[in-house]
């Protein structure tokens, strides 16, 4: 069987393995010498703990079971403060009760659920994390600037399960049946976030969401130009997916538009 490393190695490197299955298995008993492996090819000398726990967390979705999340993060926290040894964050206690609470403030700042009004400030965020080094404070600076970074721009917990994305961005969605042209006229617009996955095309209200609205197979489909102005759709911008003859009329094909995918 692999080694330790082999198999970390082969965690890190294998880009279409499922990140659900990467996280469940790192979270078991078992897999401790696996995990300790994998959290040991990574450097995180050069990086705050919010940047070095949104990169951890990249790589794979974390377990749902409490103990398979406190294990995963002792881990991560060990080898967070082992690159830090010499700053404020060198105790691997000191960065396990932080990255929890970084975990909370980030649930708290980027729920919708909770309102402007109830949501923590620095000075809760500071005052909630005293006395956790050993019984010492971390520097307020320090508290300040992670509360700062969580609040501007959110760490991403609950990962996609697209391994691959060859491109992905925002397009105008059309679908329903009828109209003047009989394709389009008639149909709803929507403006959707699309990821390009291997064969397949799926939708989303938002960058953010984690489960998609839809799908669209792209086997055996070729793309089609709108050939001239159609509902108000420019035909440098616009294509139709229509859908492979499968016997009987075939259903409405599916349009967009582009409106700035990147790539």
């Amino acid at each position: 069987g692999l080694s330790a490393d082999e198999g970390a190695r082969w965690l890190l490197t294998c880009k279409r393995l499922s990140t659900n299955r990467i996280g469940d298995y790192l979270g078991r008993p078992d897999a401790g010498p696996v995990l300790l492996a994998l959290v040991a090819r990574l450097d995180l000398r050069s990086l705050p703990l919010d940047e070095a726990l949104r990169f951890f967390l990249s790589l794979f979705r974390l377990p749902g079971e409490a103990q398979q999340i406190a294990r995963v993060i002792e881990t991560f926290a060990a080898r967070y403060a082992a690159c830090h040894a010499a700053g404020a964050l060198s105790r691997a206690d000191t960065v396990y009760v932080l990255c929890y609470s970084l975990i909370m403030l980030n649930v708290d700042a980027h729920s919708p659920r909770i309102p402007e009004a109830a949501k923590m400030t620095s000075d809760q965020f500071v005052s909630n994390n005293r006395g956790i080094d050993d019984g010492a404070d971390l520097p307020r600076e320090l508290l300040e600037q992670l509360y700062s970074s969580v609040v501007a721009r959110e760490v991403k917990i609950e990962q996609r399960e697209f391994i691959e994305s060859s491109a992905q961005g925002w397009l105008l969605k059309h679908g329903g049946r009828g109209g003047c042209c009989g394709v389009c006229c008639a149909w709803r617009t929507a403006r959707r976030y699309f990821i390009l996955s291997n064969s397949v095309l799926y939708y989303f209200n938002a960058p953010d969401d984690a489960l998609p609205l839809g799908l669209v197979p792209l086997e055996d489909i070729a793309a089609a130009p709108v050939r001239g102005p159609c509902c108000g759709l420019r035909p440098s911008s616009a294509f139709r997916l229509p859908p492979p003859p499968r016997g009987g009329p075939p259903p409405p094909p599916r349009a967009g538009r582009r409106a700035g995918p990147r790539r």
